[in-house]
């Protein structure tokens, strides 16, 4: 094609059905940008499916460097029971992903409170509330105790875990409190 056809074509009245060519050209692309702003959950499904699939076609043996996600969904919860887990559960779950090759692992939960599954606690409760002492003879020490196996775990590493910010601040009279309000910022 010439340069003097390229100017015909260009500047010269379009034919009947380019009206029609322009409409329609308009309407599938608003319809699309609708799509994509609104994000229906067949369209999302079909995306999420259509990711995973080329994820599996172009997986390697190696790691790629890129965080990894561990979450406790429904099916996790039906099978182990439900939240907070026993803490060597958590213990368990840990040294799986350690064992895995795990470069660093984060806990994006805070263990603020004492292990109530634990024997040993169990064993106080009952004889607190029932008058009953029940006996742990034989039993290892791991196994009264789930917050040492979970700190054994840890001790092991590699482990971050989670830590309380605390945005006000709180008088306690006669404690120095380690825990100092931190200033945020919120940005909108």
């Amino acid at each position: 094609m010439t340069l003097t056809a390229i100017r015909k074509a260009i500047f010269q009245r379009p034919e009947k059905g380019f009206r029609s060519i322009l409409i329609c050209g308009l309407a599938l692309t608003l319809f699309v940008s609708l799509l994509y702003l609104y994000q229906p959950t067949f369209l999302r499904f079909l995306d999420f499916k259509l990711y995973d699939t080329l994820l599996l076609s172009t997986s390697l043996n190696e790691t790629s460097g890129v965080p990894l996600i561990v979450d406790l969904d429904e099916k996790s919860l039906t099978q182990f029971g439900q939240w907070p887990w026993p803490r060597y559960r958590v213990a368990l779950l840990l040294e799986k992903l350690r064992e895995l090759g795990a470069a660093s692992i984060g806990l994006d939960m805070v263990f603020a409170e004492a292990d109530r599954t634990s024997l040993g606690i169990l064993q106080k409760d009952i004889l607190r509330d029932l008058k009953i002492n029940v006996q742990m003879r034989g039993l290892p020490e791991t196994l009264i105790d789930n917050d040492k196996v979970l700190a054994g775990v840890l001790s092991r590493g590699p482990f971050v875990l989670g830590y309380k910010f605390t945005f006000e601040e709180e008088k306690h009279p006669g404690k120095d409190c380690l825990l100092h309000p931190l200033n945020v910022v919120m940005l909108k």
